[in-house]
């Protein structure tokens, strides 16, 4: 499965956009958790930014051979901030997924890292 930016897996039916196009129902959602990754592209940090962060166990990163580069917990947000040092990582994609077990839901992102 080739993964498309700003790629989101949940289940949809957990929110009141039943009968709109998926393309508007993906983007109540992002807008529902005020989510911000920036800047992206990126050639050195990232900065993950949702009002929702600390409702997420687990933040994690991997590369596209599916191998696990990067995790914390999203409790452990300062200012519902998160930062990401890519410096050692190389250029490429990169998939960062929030996980909420307590809402069996999650969402990922594509990210790029430039040189």
């Amino acid at each position: 499965m080739k993964l498309q930016p700003r790629v989101y897996d949940f289940d949809v039916d957990r929110y009141p956009t039943m009968g709109l196009p998926e393309e508007e129902q993906l983007g109540l959602i992002a807008q529902e958790l005020e989510l911000r990754l920036y800047p992206n592209p990126t050639a050195d940090f990232i900065t993950i930014e949702s009002k929702s962060l600390s409702d997420f166990e687990q933040i994690t990163m991997y590369d596209m051979s599916g191998r696990l580069i990067w995790s914390q917990d999203g409790n452990t947000s300062i200012d519902n901030k998160i930062t990401v040092d890519f410096t050692t990582q190389a250029a490429g994609n990169y998939i960062i997924r929030l996980a909420d077990s307590e809402k069996d839901q999650s969402f990922s992102y594509s990210v790029v890292k430039t040189h």
